[in-house]
């Protein structure tokens, strides 16, 4: 006998925040982890910090992975993204915190230094839509790169003879 499921939004969108709150539970206490053991500068704690954000961009993964398959299957709308509700802004708030945290710790090993860099920036991809960046639309249609300025400009003016 085969069984009939139905897809509940709402359950995906109380999973979501439900992970959303295990990361930042996670971010809050890596960081405070972190910061504790700063200043003895051993390869344990750098090692327990790339693992850590390596399993946290891992997760990230999954969430955004799961939207971008739940959207092709059902509609879901954009307010279902995981990375785009009130909820998320702490996060990226402490994951900042975390990003300026990092930059001034000294690692003793590049590599561990240069995992963490990649996995941390990779994670602050997720919430494009927090950063600042700022958006250029030009409206003026752009000149012929082939010719100079003055030429297209002189080209679509009428000569009166």
């Amino acid at each position: 006998m085969q069984e009939k499921y139905t897809f509940k939004k709402e359950t995906v969108k109380e999973s979501d925040i439900n992970y959303i709150n295990f990361l930042e539970s996670f971010v809050q206490s890596i960081t405070h982890y972190f910061g504790q053991n700063s200043n003895q500068n051993d390869s344990f704690t750098e090692n327990q910090m790339t693992h850590s954000l390596f399993l946290i961009e891992k997760i990230h993964f999954y969430l955004f992975s799961r939207y971008k398959l739940y959207k092709q299957i059902v509609s879901f709308p954009e307010e279902f993204h995981p990375f785009h509700h009130t909820k998320t802004d702490t996060l990226f708030q402490l994951l900042k915190g975390l990003d300026r945290l990092m930059h001034k710790y000294p690692f003793l090993d590049e590599e561990n230094q240069i995992q963490c860099q990649n996995n941390l920036s990779q994670i602050l991809n997720y919430y494009s839509h927090n950063t600042n960046s700022i958006k250029i639309k030009i409206t003026s249609p752009l000149p012929k790169p082939w010719k100079p300025r003055e030429q297209s400009n002189i080209l679509n003016k009428e000569v009166k003879v």
